[in-house]
């Protein structure tokens, strides 16, 4: 299935009215469109592992997809950046070069709308799951044993609105818990009530 900027592409190629020099640029420029397509594709798929990985308690494998899915939007990103700027020098082209140049503006304006709040969700998440991964690195166990009163009551509450305006929460004990919103949902990690480490989560479905 062809995507929406190959079929642009292929408009512009069989129209006997574009330039040599036009059909040629917006070739290059759609290429180039396509090459950030493949990899904010990836990035999803390697942000969709990371999901995954942390639905099974895989924290350390989550936090590295994570940082990788991370790298492969930034990369398309740019790229669709490039292909904003190439697109401004079609301005002049006739048509039907400056209708597809047209078109493929928006979508690009579009992608990178939407690479905006995709990148967020990914900084959320690895800041998230840095914290969470760090903690496991020190004896919290032996820390709150040994700790003080005020240390062993410490508590964190954590709690998001979804967006059909349900409030789901969670809630974790103890000296180094934490809790963050991700995805859908917030993570809480700490002790239980059973006084276990444990990654517990409000989901919003």
């Amino acid at each position: 299935m062809k995507t929406i900027i190959a079929v642009l592409m292929t408009l512009s190629l069989t129209s006997a009215y574009a330039s040599t020099d036009c059909r040629g640029a917006f070739t290059k420029v759609a290429n180039l469109g396509q090459t950030a397509d493949e990899g904010l594709n990836s990035s999803l798929k390697t942000y969709k592992t990371a999901l995954e990985d942390f639905r099974a308690d895989r924290y350390e494998d989550s936090l590295e997809a994570a940082k990788v899915a991370e790298i492969l939007a930034n990369q398309a990103q740019k790229l669709f950046l490039k292909v904003r700027d190439g697109l401004s020098d079609l301005r002049f082209c006739g048509s039907p070069i400056a209708e597809q140049s047209q078109k493929l503006s928006s979508y690009v304006d579009q992608r990178l709308d939407a690479m905006d709040i995709y990148l967020d969700k990914i900084e959320t998440m690895i800041s998230g799951l840095e914290r969470m991964t760090g903690q496991k690195d020190f004896d919290v166990i032996g820390e709150i044993m040994g700790g003080n009163k005020e240390e062993k009551n410490a508590m964190c509450f954590g709690q998001t609105m979804c967006p059909n305006g349900m409030v789901v929460s969670c809630q974790t004990y103890g000296q180094g818990c934490s809790w963050f919103v991700t995805n859908g949902a917030v993570v809480c990690t700490g002790y239980n009530q059973y006084g276990q480490w444990v990654t517990t989560q409000g989901r919003c479905w």
